[in-house]
Formats: structure tokens, sequence, C-alpha cells
């Protein structure tokens, strides 16, 4: 499995990678509801991703957060964030990793990941609120090349602790993202067609089955996205058509994911939503079966 060549490569390899590596495992971010109400006041947590290791705070205060990846490395990074079971472990982790077992026995919940491709800050976000007392692995899987070791067995692997209580000050409130929950079921997206302009959190919700992914990208102005999904489900090399670095959320049968990933839903653009994952080894992918969508934003007036 290597890395894509750039974070704004194929989202169906950069979908796969993170798939086949934690096939097996449930990942969770926080509590799985989009938020009801109220102000929301939270705090931007950088996580740096360099060769080969992850720099962000040891312990933080709980409550509401936007997570982003900055890699001020040489070559691609992926930040994954799970949500450890009490008592478990990194070592637990790593050691099941290496046996090529499950992960899913120390781990709670749905996964996020975040790409940045080297020396830049990608441009996706999560959001998630973080439980007091609760901790959660940081990794990444991806490889400098084809039979290279993966990051996370080359010391990519970090650990982020909530404190049971808040030490510092509140942080200032902020513009409240509008919640979008997006329905997945085998094999398709629930969600309205068009948006309207303006901060968003989409909300993951499995009603299938099956564990399934949404993977959220912006296409380039002017892509046609019944070409880009049709290059896609044929494998080609649909590069060109990205305009972000993507986000991915994970969420397994009747689950949901606890993290959003955030986007700023620009007017008269496009958002892609899909899903690459397989049922087993030789089943087709979820993308062939039809689980895309296109989101167009235009303004309530148009």
């Amino acid at each position: 499995m290597t890395a894509p060549s750039h974070a704004k490569s194929s989202l169906a390899a950069r979908s796969r990678l993170t798939a086949a590596a934690l096939a097996t495992a449930t990942l969770s971010i926080g509590c799985g509801a989009p938020p009801s109400g109220g102000a929301v006041a939270e705090r931007s947590l950088v996580v740096v991703a360099s060769e080969y290791a992850f720099t962000a705070p040891d312990t933080v205060d709980p409550g509401p957060a936007v997570i982003s990846l900055r890699n001020d490395g040489r070559v691609d990074h992926e930040l994954i964030v799970m949500k450890l079971r009490p008592g478990a472990t990194l070592a637990d982790l790593a050691g099941m990793r290496k046996e090529d077992g499950s992960v899913r026995p120390f781990l709670d919940g749905g996964s996020a990941v975040l790409f940045a491709p080297p020396g830049e800050h990608g441009d996706g976000r999560l959001a998630i609120d973080l439980e007091p007392g609760a901790r959660y692995a940081l990794w990444c899987n991806f490889t400098d090349e084809e039979g290279a070791p993966e990051h996370s067995a080359l010391g990519m692997i970090g650990e982020l602790v909530v404190r049971a209580s808040r030490t510092g000050g509140a942080p200032k409130s902020g513009d409240r993202p509008r919640p979008i929950e997006i329905a997945a079921s085998d094999y398709a997206f629930t969600v309205p067609d068009t948006l309207p302009p303006g901060l968003v959190d989409f909300h993951l919700r499995n009603v299938g089955t099956v564990r399934h992914e949404l993977t959220v990208d912006k296409l380039v102005e002017g892509a046609d996205p019944a070409l880009f999904f049709a290059e896609l489900r044929r494998e080609a090399d649909v590069d060109s058509f990205y305009d972000s670095d993507g986000a991915i959320l994970t969420a397994y049968a009747d689950g949901g994911s606890a993290a959003a990933i955030r986007v700023e839903l620009e007017p008269g653009r496009v958002y892609v939503l899909t899903c690459a994952f397989r049922d087993h080894e030789t089943a087709p992918s979820h993308l062939a079966l039809g689980m895309f969508k296109a989101l167009h934003v235009r303004r309530p007036d148009r």
C-alpha cells in the first residue's frame, strides 16, 4: 500500500489505503449526534506530521474542537483518529496490526481521516466533541513506496489524552456550523441534491447492514460530476478533478460518526460523496454499486 503521489490523488486509492489497513476496526471520535443548539465554543487543534512522527499536545481540555493536519515532512501523510476503549493501549494496537489481526476490540465507534501533502496544511477539517477522560490514538498507514513499511511501523503513532475537566479559559464562540446528517444505506447516500452555501458539519449515520464510509471532496470549477464518477468507477486517474485534500468518516451498521467533516460550502461549487469499501475481498466496491452522490451548492434564491 503506497501513499498517493499527492493528497488530491485518487479518492478510491485514498479510501482503499485506509479501509484496507484497518478493515476490521471500528474507529470513533466522539459522541454521535449532531449538536442540537447553543453557541459553538471550540478550540483549533493542529496536528503536525513529519518523518515519522506526529506532534500534538499530550493532553487537551474536553469539549468541542476542530482538528486539522499540517505536513511539515517531505512525503504524503494521513491522520487517522481512533478513540481507545478503557484499558486499551497504543501497544495493543501496534501489536495487533503487526500480526495483521483485528484492532476492533481495542476501539470504540467509526473513524475519521485527514490528508496533507508535503509542506502543506491540509484543507480537511474534523469537528469533534472531545470526551472528558477519553484517549484517542493518532495513526498514519501510508508507505513511501511499494513494499516499504507503513509509517506507523516507523513510529508514526501518537496518543491524545483528554483531561477530566477544563483547565484553561473557555474558547470564544465562533460561527455556528449547520449540521447535516448523511444517511448511508446499502448502497446509497441520502442527502439533498442541493445545499445553500455556508459553514456545515457533515455527520455520517449508517442505516445499512454493512460498514460504510463517507468521503467528501470538492471538484475543480467546471468539472462534470457525472464524468468524474464514470472515470472513478473505472479506476482511471482522476487527480485533475480534485480541488481539496478531502476527509473520510467511517461507520459500522446501525452506528454513526462521532466526528463530523467541516466544510465551508462555496456557492456554485460541486462536492462529491463516495464510499469505496467492499463487503469482502472479492466483492465489488460500494462505489461500483452506485454509492456516490454530487452536492450542488446554490443560493436559496436560485
